[in-house]
């Protein structure tokens, strides 16, 4: 169930990808909500769709990926990729011209102590560009 939408994500046929992913979640909803390895596999296939739209960078990309996140944290409350995903929610809400939310966001995750330091880098980056923004402009 795994091995085949990651192989498509390796090719990096992404369009393939989100075809299957959004196929193989909806044939599983109605099972496997005891079982671990099922959950395991429907998280990741859920948290690479949300990379693939993460890297589409486009405004209905942008506008889907907050509330693809926000599902996603709804059914996966204690996820390994929370940082990541909290991270790319604070880059939706500043890219769809949210800034406040993203900053609030950004803050939040500086304060995280189970946040890995390299995503903190990338905040703090993130953080630097929007004051030199504000700054600026």
């Amino acid at each position: 169930l795994l091995a085949y939408p990651d192989s498509i994500y390796q090719v990096g046929n992404t369009k393939k990808y989100k075809k299957a992913a959004k196929a193989i979640l909806n044939d599983t909803k109605g099972f496997g909500s005891k079982n671990i390895f099922i959950q395991e596999v429907k998280e990741r296939i859920s948290y690479l769709l949300i990379e693939i739209l993460a890297a589409e960078n486009s405004i209905s990309s942008r506008v889907e990926i907050i509330s693809e996140i926000k599902k996603f944290f709804k059914k996966y409350t204690k996820t390994t990729y929370a940082g990541r995903l909290r991270y790319l929610l604070g880059l939706g809400f500043v890219d769809g011209n949210n800034e406040k939310e993203g900053v609030k966001v950004f803050n939040e995750i500086l304060k995280d102590k189970d946040v890995s330091d390299y995503i903190k880098e990338m905040v703090k980056s993130e953080l630097s560009l929007i004051n030199i923004k504000n700054k600026t402009i």
